[in-house]
């Protein structure tokens, strides 16, 4: 497994074991390396929804999926996030 591969497992686990924090931390660092690396865009996007810091959250999600195209997931988690604003 890639290195890469290796800290977005790590920062995934973390935050499906609730660790938010921790994911928040894991996921930025990893950008600060690969900023296009999509699913970590748009999960540090969830993990900051979460938090309640909703205009970062849908700036990451909607770089996600400029890079990424057209995924319904990452589209339906935007929708929720904007729904979550209104």
């Amino acid at each position: 497994m890639s290195d890469l591969a290796q800290r977005f497992q790590a920062a995934l686990a973390h935050q499906l074991a609730g660790r938010i924090k921790e994911a928040e931390g894991g996921y930025r660092d990893l950008l600060r390396s690969h900023p296009g690396h999509v699913d970590s865009l748009q999960l540090l996007g969830l993990v900051l929804a979460a938090r309640g810091n909703l205009v970062e959250a849908a700036d990451l999600t909607e770089r996600a999926i400029e890079i990424g195209g057209d995924n319904p997931a990452i589209l339906n988690n935007l929708g929720e996030i904007r729904r979550q604003q209104n």
